[in-house]
């Protein structure tokens, strides 16, 4: 059986690594995990995180935290409602942890919201990977880029 261990890397890194030595108990139940983990928030790399800031206005998110590095953003906290995102420049994650981000390159966020009407509309100005469609599963989905190369994904489910 391989376990995986959670190690945090600098600012806002996570590091997963599936080993099948690692001492895990896995007599542990469902309820003693879900109190180890309180909240999941994905950080994003990219090279123009003004331009991500933007991007996610649309969405209604907005920053609440940002870090300056070399005359830009390094480092910014995008909320909205109960979902948060963070981003942080590549330039910035090599001057503090550059081995944290060895082999990174993109991502891929999924977000559920309660209705895709509104957002279908706004991710009509940006690049669409996959456009407004039904799933065999019983959602809808439509997949963007964001301005830093992630794959962005919003679905409404049980349609």
């Amino acid at each position: 059986m391989t376990n995986i261990i959670i190690t945090t890397l600098g600012l806002g890194f996570l590091l997963c690594a599936c080993s099948p030595n690692a001492n895990i108990n896995h007599s542990a139940n469902v309820e003693e995990i879900q109190m180890v983990f309180t909240k999941i928030t994905p950080v994003l790399l990219a090279n123009d995180l003004e331009a991500c800031v933007e991007f996610w206005k649309e969405f209604g998110l907005e920053a609440t935290i940002s870090v300056p590095f070399q005359d830009k953003l390094g480092f910014v906290s995008l909320q909205g409602g109960s979902i948060e995102l963070m981003y942080q420049s590549f330039a910035f994650s090599k001057a503090t942890n550059p081995v944290g981000i060895e082999g990174v390159n993109r991502s891929v966020i999924y977000l559920e919201a309660k209705s895709l009407d509104q957002i279908v509309k706004i991710a009509e100005q940006f690049e669409i990977v996959i456009p407004d469609h039904k799933t065999s599963y019983g959602s809808r989905e439509i997949y963007i880029r964001d301005p830093a190369g992630n794959l962005i994904g919003f679905a409404q489910q049980g349609v």
